[in-house]
């Protein structure tokens, strides 16, 4: 059911549609020279010179003039010929003309598109100055690079770790255009590209690298980004290629070797171990045939002179094409590959090939239809031939909320192949599934997922997941605080939305949080948050953070990935955000307090909104919940939601903030809250107050211990039925400051 953000709890959410992605399918794909791999993008360079690409195009990745995803090749507008080389960023791709130019596509954030602009472009721009003169071109996530004739290198886009080699880095410094790499000291014979650093071959067959360095990626011994050009200890000759990934690298040598440096956490470096390496290892166990490399997220794929391929590294996505989801830590054997390749290219999450027929195979994550075949939201686990296999789609009916009381029922789905259809649960402290009969066993959120694998003739359906509530009916069911969200104007520095949580108990406790910004425009909210940061605290310690919830949740903006996998569960169940910039975090928490911030990415402002939600064990509550932000007007007041369930009323106290924030050194704190409680079901106002002292029951919110502490805050103790209720801050003058709303449970 639609709903306005300002009182769109998670309660209401959570009447989900299925969730169904695909496109129809296409001929094989052929006459294919070169691939390059996205994050979840994939482009091949045709024999004839043309550009062809399929995957994911929220920012317009694939330059074909829309946003669609395409899980089928389509081409490049205007790219029919005349191109000579390609390599993929994280959501955006670059070309090199035969005349020497640079035409780039995308995302353009960071203004990594080189056209002096930070605006994303659907089809090809040209990069500014790059006209003529350059020899290969290189993309990483969000910076871009090119090697010119006179052995030079020009970079642009993402600065913040110092990938351009510009001698600077951090906010800032970001260039929409070329710039020149100092200090190369020597020509430069190649490049690449990884996550936020850059290596250069060098013509004396040397490499050069710069930019990030938290996990040894430069090989020059040590910890600590460069913002100009660093030897690689021990690589000062003999090598004739190389290839990053997002925290590791790797060089091909003269003599068909290869050695890697940097993380090593899923074994992407190849030496038997995931301990990380500060300068070059030799990967195990591989012979002395090795004439290409690629390196994906964290993975790496060789190609022998034989044809044969071997991965190693991270395969929880499959993207070592081995059949398995076990990480390898030495190169194997990709199945069904050991002959016939041509060349290779690692994308962030998958892989392809191309055969000496032209043809291209890819393996590994399939969200977006990134591995080429009609089967997206899925694993590749072995190699499958671009645009190969017929589409099949799963029919799944919504199921609706039920009671947690109901009897088991029968699951009912097809699909339009005639294969049978399985189904799974995502949430089995909510609901378990036993052939196609659903048991419900506690309140909560069930989410049920109905899949079929596809045969031969077939590529695997996307899978349709349907989500709905668990209600308490039972007689007796206790009343708990459930989910929260608040809506708030999002701003820099003391003025960044902070929501609190507790979890009760002595359970641990899985729950999902989220920040979402861009979604609230088509709801008629204006300046809502271009791109939200999300920040879980424990403490004063970050564990997780989320920028773009299909990316890794880490600890620190450049570490590997603390869950992976976590995107696609978080699909799975049913609660993604409808916006990539927008973030979430899943994970299991042990009972305790915690604090959610919400910040621009860049220091950008706007309306935000912070959610948590309950995905498992209802009998372990969240209790008191608050957000903090800069409490505006209009629709920039702040409002907050949450829930209480089970059968029986519960009494709360909910308190409004302002002027006893500045006793913990908040300036600008709101000077005199107003407080109003709306009831969900009817949109009504169920309770207004303007000083806590005035209330006719103050004597009951004193005697129970949430009394606030300045006269001028306002708070509401009442007892509420089950149900949805928001509470909206907004200051009695109309002015504008940081306000604190919270919500405290009290008694049992």
């Amino acid at each position: 059911m639609p709903c306005l953000p300002s009182f769109c709890i998670p309660v209401v959410a959570l009447c989900l549609a299925g969730l169904s992605t695909g496109q129809a399918s296409a001929a094989p794909l052929s006459g294919v020279a070169r691939v390059a791999g996205g994050y979840v993008h994939t482009c091949a360079l045709t024999t004839g010179g043309g550009v062809k690409c399929w995957g994911r195009n929220d920012h317009g990745n694939l330059g074909d003039g829309t946003l669609t995803d395409r899980a089928a090749p389509v081409d490049v507008v205007g790219l029919a010929s005349g191109i000579s080389a390609i390599d993929a960023g994280e959501f955006h791709t670059c070309v090199l003309t035969i005349g020497g130019a640079v035409k780039c596509w995308g995302q353009n954030d960071h203004g990594q598109l080189g056209d002096g602009t930070l605006t994303d472009r659907r089809s090809p721009v040209n990069v500014s100055g790059l006209a003529s003169g350059v020899v290969t071109v290189a993309a990483g996530n969000s910076h871009t690079c090119a090697l010119t004739s006179a052995g030079g290198v020009k970079c642009w886009g993402n600065n913040y770790y110092g990938a351009l080699g510009i001698g600077s880095s951090g906010y800032g410094v970001d260039a929409q255009s070329p710039r020149d790499v100092i200090n190369l000291g020597e020509p430069a014979a190649a490049i690449a590209a990884g996550g936020t650093h850059t290596c250069a071959l060098m013509t004396n067959g040397g490499v050069k690298c710069w930019g990030s360095n938290s996990r040894y990626q430069l090989g020059n011994g040590t910890i600590g980004e460069r913002t100009t050009p660093t030897s690689v200890v021990g690589l000062s000759n003999g090598v004739s290629a190389i290839s990053l990934g997002m925290l590791h690298s790797c060089a091909l040598m003269t003599d068909g070797t290869m050695r890697c440096w940097g993380d090593n956490g899923w074994g992407q470096l190849g030496d038997g171990t995931t301990t990380n390496r500060a300068a070059p290892t030799i990967p195990s166990g591989l012979a002395s045939d090795v004439v290409e490399i690629s390196l994906g997220d964290a993975h790496t794929c060789a190609l022998r002179s034989t044809g044969g391929v071997k991965c190693w590294g991270s395969n929880y996505y499959r993207a070592l094409g081995d059949g398995t989801q076990s990480d390898r830590h030495v190169p194997t054997d990709v199945s069904a590959l050991a002959s016939g390749a041509t060349s290779i290219a690692a994308g962030g999450l998958h892989s392809c090939a191309v055969l000496d027929d032209t043809t291209v195979k890819c393996w590994g994550l399939n969200l977006y239809g990134e591995v080429g075949v009609d089967s997206t939201g899925n694993f590749q686990p072995v190699p499958v031939t671009v645009g190969s296999r017929t589409q099949q789609t799963i029919t799944f009916a919504a199921l609706g909320n039920h009671s947690v009381d109901e009897a088991p029922f029968a699951l009912s789905a097809s699909a339009s192949s005639g294969l049978p259809v399985v189904f799974l649960t995502y949430t089995p402290a909510a609901c378990t599934v036993s052939v196609s009969t659903l048991t419900l066993l506690a309140i909560g959120v069930c989410s049920v997922g109905a899949d079929q694998s596809g045969d031969i003739d077939y590529g695997t359906a996307p899978e349709v997941v349907q989500t709905f509530l668990v209600a308490g009916s039972k007689p007796g069911s206790p009343a708990r605080l459930a989910n929260i969200s608040t809506r708030v104007q999002v701003q820099a520095g003391e003025d960044v939305a902070i929501a609190g949580f507790v979890i009760d108990g002595s359970t641990s406790k899985t729950v999902l949080l989220r920040a979402l910004g861009p979604s609230l425009s088509s709801f008629g909210i204006p300046n809502a948050l271009a791109n939200p940061l999300l920040r879980l605290l424990s403490g004063a310690s970050v564990i997780a953070r989320n920028d773009d919830w299909q990316g890794d949740t880490t600890r620190e903006p450049n570490d590997g990935p603390i869950n992976r996998g976590s995107a696609s569960t978080i699909q799975s169940i049913g609660l993604a955000p409808s916006d990539p910039r927008e973030s979430a975090i899943l994970m299991t928490l042990p009972p305790g307090a915690y604090t959610a911030i919400v910040s621009g990415v860049a220091g950008a402002t706007g309306v935000g909104l912070v959610e948590v939600y309950e995905i498992d064990h209802s009998d372990v509550p969240l209790i008191n919940i608050s957000t903090r932000g800069r409490v505006q007007t209009g629709f920039d007041m702040m409002i907050g939601g949450f829930v209480i369930q089970g059968t029986s009323p519960q009494t709360v106290v909910v308190r409004a903030i302002g002027p006893s924030l500045a006793n913990y050194g908040i300036t600008g704190s709101l000077a005199n809250p107003y407080l109003e409680l709306v009831r969900m079901s009817d949109n009504a106002t169920i309770a207004t107050n303007d000083d806590w002292g005035s209330a006719s029951n103050a004597a009951q919110i004193s005697s129970s211990g949430f009394a606030p502490t300045n006269s001028l805050e306002s708070a509401i103790m009442m007892t509420l039925a089950p149900g949805a209720y928001t509470a909206v801050l907004s200051d009695v003058g109309g002015g504008t400051g940081v306000g604190l709303v919270e919500v405290y449970k009290v008694g049992p």
